[in-house]
């Protein structure tokens, strides 16, 4: 009788503790049911909130304004080593000095030949032999001077492809104060990129470039030409410079800032507080006027500046409500039923 007391005893508490189990299990599971905030239309997929959770999630709206701003164009290059250039002035300096004095050689010669000729004519003086031997030091000394006249057209033509026939006119004008400092070691020479959507009408003749080490010292650089070679690294077109520092070491990674040129068109801020980023993209989110609606919108071909970004007014409108305080809690909700649910598996 003991015995099945304590049987019937056990059995109820393994019951009681079955249904306790099951109780918090619902209650569990009571506890993963969550509210989806978001909404798909036409492609588009919105957060909807009600007042009361806006308020009680801190989510802070403001209206975009206009805005006109001083824009500074920045351009990258690099500081690059001249020795060809110099090697190439140097051989040419050679070349040109040889072919002058075979322009020499070959005008006495003429004239020596002239006389020669004349003095056989007259009773044989002089040998046809001799003659002949004239003629054939004379061929010889205008092939070499051919040979001398194509190395020069080959170097100009070197230069013209690497360097740019503004190259190719200093060089020919030896007495160019463009390319003089960089001869005496006075002056650097580098290629300076700029982005091929850069404003045709902003003043490239002088601009101001600094090391990426030191942000704070500009040098003054002046335009030399457009250079034939374009850097493989950075879109857009390269000109050549000549840097008036001699501290710039050669390979020296510089930045480059143009003038500014005030932008007169309309223009709406985005403060930095407002600025998301997802997928390696700046968004924010916008808050529809009568009701806590949020979209997320992309900040293509955005101006971005210390505190914020410049847009053109276009995909948003001047009054439009954009959210600068609580837009990393949206993404969380517009990004949180996009992941399935393991438990339901």
């Amino acid at each position: 009788m003991i015995q099945s007391l304590l049987i019937i005893i056990l059995i109820w508490i393994v019951i009681l503790l079955s249904q306790d189990v099951y109780t918090q299990g619902e209650e569990q599971d009571d506890d993963l049911v969550v509210t989806d905030y978001t909404q798909t239309e036409n492609d588009q997929t919105y957060v909807v909130l009600t007042d009361a959770i806006e308020k009680n999630s801190h989510i802070v709206s403001q209206p975009l304004q206009k805005t006109s701003f001083a824009k500074i164009n920045y351009a990258y290059g690099l500081v690059i080593d001249s020795a060809e250039l110099l090697n190439s002035k140097t051989e040419l300096k050679n070349v040109t000095n040889k072919k002058n004095a075979l322009d020499q050689k070959i005008n006495e010669s003429e004239k020596h030949y002239k006389m020669l000729v004349e003095l056989n004519q007259d009773n044989k003086n002089v040998s046809d032999l001799v003659v002949q031997e004239k003629e054939i030091e004379i061929k010889n000394l205008k092939f070499d001077r051919q040979l001398t006249q194509n190395q020069i057209e080959a170097l100009f033509n070197n230069i013209n492809q690497n360097w740019g026939n503004e190259f190719v006119s200093l060089l020919k004008n030896q007495n160019s104060n463009k390319l003089r400092c960089l001869f005496q070691n006075a002056c650097r020479l580098a290629k300076v990129t700029f982005d091929s959507f850069l404003n045709k009408d902003l003043n490239l003749k002088k601009i101001f470039v600094s090391s990426f080490n030191n942000n704070e010292e500009y040098s003054e650089a002046l335009y030399i030409s457009h250079s034939p070679v374009a850097d493989p690294t950075i879109q857009g077109y390269s000109y050549f410079y000549l840097i008036n520092n001699i501290k710039y070491a050669l390979g020296t990674k510089i930045k480059a800032s143009v003038n500014q040129s005030v932008d007169d068109e309309n223009h709406l801020f985005i403060p930095n507080e407002a600025v998301i980023w997802s997928n390696g993209k700046a968004w924010v989110y916008t808050r529809e006027i009568n009701q806590p609606k949020f979209i997320r919108q992309s900040l293509s071909d955005a101006h971005e500046i210390e505190n914020g970004f410049i847009i053109n007014e276009g995909d948003f409108k001047e009054g439009q409500l954009i959210v600068i305080d609580g837009s990393q809690l949206l993404l969380s909700e517009e990004f949180k039923y996009q992941i399935k649910n393991e438990n339901e598996d």
